[in-house]
């Protein structure tokens, strides 16, 4: 098939399935080595204009950062500056975990590959706090899995990558990733923050945090070119959002790009580390961050007879069609990015859109969409049989929507909002104060009649008590944080005067301060 008519096939194909999966724009880029062979554009920047979505076009693209962020560490392990298997302590002496023991043994490879164990810090996602303050969370944090002998993916533990580099290099992260791989790899559009594209006010100021305003114009935006994020119900048309923050926790998830710039990035890693006449990473290391280091981190889902290998140092490696295929996405809300290398064929593909969960609610359905694209690519290529791998995920997509459905009515049916015991909204308020210090503080107070839970700062985390059983209440929160967190309870304990003195949610107790 001649170039012409295999890009119009594809072109006609994305655009079936981004109507089919209501999503309002998208990005898609393919590159052979160093050749971009095919990169365009689909839908609208935002819903309610007429901007087109374009190959140039800037999405949030989260986790995606994690392979730079790896990539970072491995050009100093290049330059003899750190080895994979230093211990972080003795870089950045400070470390201090609730374990003393594994204060002193972890590694930079666990941190790269998920393997530590430790549980995932909420705090940083719920309260507007900044890195340092997100990092001293680990030392709160509890072991959950197994150390070297587990997959617990945290992304406090790549905030922690990004303090070594900026401890070894004496550069900041950010500083150098833009100098160190995205100005060399003329990405000339791609930025570490999203505060680099708007004013501080028109972005969210934490991952699960509340919005300071109504969505901003496209004209706002310090760089043309940009797309607005979107949540797409499971029936009905896409809610508008706005950009969100990741920036205490960036080495995991802040870095904004196009398709046409990450393209490049999947070229270098396709070239072995060299771009143009540059060795920009050796070629060993290019081979150690591909290869498998955490055998546990399989893929949620497999399909397509995907079979999943584990993960390496920012990938997960997983096989398509016998041949090797690495791959990662990333959940920014709104903005579900995702990746993939397939180094036997020189092949990588970049699927950006705009357009957040679309019609499966459940958060590891999120990249449906963009596999279903991805995979067609792969097979046409390969010269193998195209499925219509939209229209089955969809059908996928719709059953965990409906099995959804089913465990909310199940967890419904016993529900009793008014028992005797329950007390007046005003007793429940004031502030509580997490006795772990894991999870910062909690205001309730009364609001328009009912009770409203927010952690602290201008924009943080904020739910509705909507009573549910007895002292139980249930948190209402608005969509999509209430798809990502599901079902969510504080449960208050009442002292035999009536007094209520702690508050159990979101897995800690508080005492009422």
């Amino acid at each position: 098939m001649s170039d012409g008519i295999w890009e119009a096939s594809l072109s006609t194909y994305i655009e079936q399935v981004r109507e089919a999966w209501r999503t309002v724009g998208v990005a898609v880029a393919v590159v052979r080595g160093e050749e971009l062979i095919y990169g365009r554009g689909f839908g609208r920047r935002r819903r309610d204009d007429a901007a087109e979505v374009d190959v140039d076009t800037l999405f949030q693209v989260g986790s995606t950062t994690k392979a730079f962020t790896a990539s970072a560490i491995g050009m100093l392990v290049d330059e003899g500056m750190l080895a994979w298997d230093d211990r972080i302590v003795d870089h950045l002496p400070e470390l201090k975990l609730k374990d003393p023991w594994l204060t002193r043994h972890l590694t930079v490879r666990d941190v790269l590959t998920h393997r530590a164990g430790l549980s995932i810090a909420l705090l940083p996602y719920l309260a507007v706090i900044d890195s340092n303050s997100a990092l001293d969370q680990l030392r709160y944090a509890d072991a959950n899995g197994r150390f070297r002998d587990c997959f617990e993916y945290d992304n406090l533990l790549y905030a922690l990558a990004g303090k070594l580099v900026e401890a070894v290099s004496s550069c900041s992260w950010s500083n150098f990733t833009r100098m160190r791989l995205l100005e060399p790899l003329n990405m000339t559009r791609t930025r570490t923050s999203p505060y680099d594209i708007w004013a501080r006010d028109r972005i969210i100021p934490t991952f699960l945090g509340c919005p300071l305003g109504e969505p901003p114009p496209l004209s706002e935006a310090r760089i043309a070119n940009v797309a607005m994020p979107h949540f797409a119900e499971s029936e009905g048309c896409a809610t508008l959002l706005s950009w969100g923050s990741y920036d205490n926790e960036a080495p995991a998830g802040s870095m904004v790009s196009s398709a046409a710039d990450m393209a490049k990035w999947l070229s270098l890693n396709l070239r072995k580390g060299r771009v143009g006449t540059q060795q920009l990473i050796d070629t060993r290391t290019i081979q150690e961050l591909h290869r498998v280091q955490n055998p546990h981190g399989k893929l949620e889902e497999c399909f397509f007879g995907e079979t999943s290998d584990g993960y390496t140092l920012g990938w997960w490696r997983a096989r398509y069609r016998q041949r090797v295929h690495l791959e990662h996405g990333g959940g920014m809300i709104g903005f579900p990015a995702y990746v993939c290398l397939v180094p036997e064929e020189d092949l990588g593909i970049v699927v950006l859109s705009n357009t957040g969960l679309g019609p499966g609610r459940m958060l590891s359905r999120r990249y449906l969409f963009h596999k279903a694209v991805a995979y067609w690519i792969i097979d046409r290529l390969l010269g193998d049989q195209v499925h219509d791998w939209s229209s089955a995920l969809i059908a996928h997509a719709r059953e965990a929507d409906q099995a959804a459905h089913c465990e909310e009515i199940e967890l419904s049916r016993d529900r009793n909002p008014k028992p005797a015991s329950c007390l007046p909204f005003s007793a429940y308020t004031g502030h509580f104060g997490d006795m772990s210090g894991s999870t910062g503080r909690i205001a309730i107070d009364l609001e328009a009649g009912s009770l409203g839970l927010s952690f602290a700062g201008e924009g943080a985390f904020h739910a509705r008590l909507v009573p549910w059983q007895g002292n139980t209440h249930r948190l209402q929160m608005a969509p999509p944080v209430a798809n990502i967190l599901g079902p969510q309870f504080a449960t208050f304990q009442v002292e035999d005067g009536g007094q209520v003195n702690e508050l159990a949610v979101f897995g800690s107790r508080y005492r009422r301060l």
